[in-house]
């Protein structure tokens, strides 16, 4: 299998990195708090799940927890590369050659199982052939990470992928969860500046607009004026539980 070949975008050149490093904090307070030079910073970015179990699965298999078993490694889809994914404990980024690429980021805010925004909303920077310093804006999950690292290298992406890759069409909405399984178990989604959270039994019980309320503090979960909005959201939450096989029948049922 070739190995990840990527394309410069300023040279139209086609390239082949040394190496993919792929770096993540258990926390976003633990990383320096201003991305080095070079890098292109992603702005809304979002764990599949708040925890270091699902950056590990995002990061190594392009899915959530819940699918990643059996899955192949981007490590074995993109060989002979050398791919390098380990916790940044910190101190400076590793020196890497001017032909890597790398990944860091977090997996989660706050290093708590929550779906508020300084939980699941994750730092995202990433630098090397095909990513020109920016500021990006749209939408990503950390499931993108292994399919954008296979279309760059023209490797088929596995069906069963459930990220996407950034070379594509910018995502509509980001799908997460966690605490599967107890009391507290919470899923959330965001489309647009609009973030639902819903319980166990699918019932919402936060409706904020991000855009207006970046800090979380006008719950709408209640408003009269948004009943649409919010049937809109969760049909989107449960299409997508069932697109990702989350606890959801073929037909959209939830399993019990």
């Amino acid at each position: 299998m070739a190995g990840l070949s990527l394309v410069n975008p300023m040279e139209g050149a086609e390239l082949h990195p040394s190496e993919v490093v792929v770096l993540y904090a258990t926390a976003a307070a633990r990383l320096p708090p201003v991305p080095p030079r070079g890098f292109r910073v992603f702005h809304r970015a979002y764990a599949a799940r708040p925890t270091v179990e699902g950056a590990v699965a995002a990061l190594t298999t392009g899915c959530y927890p819940h699918a990643s078993a059996r899955k192949p490694a981007v490590a074995e889809l993109l060989k002979p590369t050398p791919v390098s994914i380990r916790e940044y404990r910190g101190g400076a980024l590793p020196q890497t050659g001017p032909t890597a690429l790398v990944v860091v980021t977090a997996a989660s805010g706050e290093a708590i199982d929550e779906p508020t925004e300084t939980s699941i909303h994750v730092p995202l920077w990433i630098r090397g052939l095909g990513f020109a310093p920016a500021s990006d804006e749209r939408l990503v999950s950390l499931t993108d990470i292994v399919p954008t690292l296979l279309a760059a290298a023209t490797v088929a992406i596995p069906p069963n992928m459930q990220g996407r890759s950034l070379s594509g069409p910018a995502r509509e909405l980001v799908f997460a969860y966690g605490r599967l399984g107890e009391p507290g178990e919470w899923r959330a989604l965001i489309r647009g500046f609009d973030k639902i959270v819903v319980d166990r039994q699918l019932t919402i019980t936060h409706l904020y607009n991000l855009a207006l309320d970046p800090e979380e503090s006008n719950n709408l979960a209640d408003s009269l004026s948004h009943g649409l909005l919010r049937d809109e959201l969760r049909a989107h939450l449960r299409t997508a539980m069932r697109q990702l096989g989350d606890q959801m029948d073929p037909s959209g049922l939830k399993r019990r």
